[in-house]
């Protein structure tokens, strides 16, 4: 199965760099290329996917060009405007879009259950993320969620990994790429019911940035550490 996630984001100008309106996993975030590529190649094409927190609606655009037979779900507590090819993608009824507080009582009962893929790309904020976790119930056998944007690094991870009962805790796994881009929230969490897809998380846990707290004074001294380390290396090679 091919899927070219970079391609269809280009072409369909669903990207920041093509449109005001673009989604932001592609910049400067770095999930399309350094997760979601991977992941769906891995895992193929979900039955069903519900995204919270879709600005624009432009990554939902995405998920349906790029999975046909997928049921999109896109979930935000207020939409003004969205991009020109998600809003004719809405009107065709090929995505579905619910606008309501997607951590409210209502939300289950909007988007139902046997979910393969929840992204969770709200607030961001820790009681947000916490509360996203608690939909665990709606996934299916081998559903799995994924929360974007981790703000306090190992903090945060370690509040959600408490936030669930113990004997599910085996489930999560998260991984980091703000070592490499710069980012200090450049970090995922994941929920999944698949031994797979943690499996294939844990592989990407290379880059996990210590530091990865938001607090310039720690982030940025760190980030010119590795580039003396990096040069040093490099002049050692010479």
């Amino acid at each position: 199965m091919t899927i070219e996630l970079e391609r269809i984001l280009k072409d369909s100008k669903l990207n920041l760099l093509s449109s005001e309106f673009g989604t932001d996993k592609d910049s400067p975030h770095s999930y399309i290329q350094n997760f979601y590529q991977s992941f769906f190649l891995l895992f193929g094409s979900p039955k069903r996917l519900v995204e919270i927190g879709i600005w624009r609606g432009a990554s939902c655009a995405l998920w349906k060009i790029a999975f046909p037979e997928c049921r999109v779900t896109g979930v935000d507590i207020s939409v003004d405007e969205l991009h020109p090819l998600a809003g004719e993608l809405v009107n065709q009824g090929k995505i579905e879009l619910i606008v309501l507080d997607a951590y409210s009582q209502s939300f289950s009962e909007s988007v139902g259950r046997n979910i393969d893929l929840l992204i969770d790309d709200g607030p961001h904020t820790i009681k947000t993320q916490i509360l996203a976790l608690e939909y665990r119930n709606l996934l299916s056998e081998k559903g799995t969620i994924v929360i974007e944007d981790i703000q306090k690094g190992a903090i945060d991870v370690r509040r959600l990994k408490k936030s669930l009962p113990k004997h599910v805790r085996s489930n999560c796994q998260y991984v980091s790429f703000a070592g490499d881009t710069g980012r200090y929230d450049d970090i995922i969490f994941v929920y999944s019911n698949s031994k797979e897809v943690l499996d294939f998380v844990s592989t990407l846990r290379k880059s996990f940035m210590y530091w990865g707290i938001r607090n310039f004074a720690l982030h940025y001294p760190y980030k010119a550490y590795r580039r003396l380390l990096r040069y040093l290396r490099l002049k050692q090679a010479i």
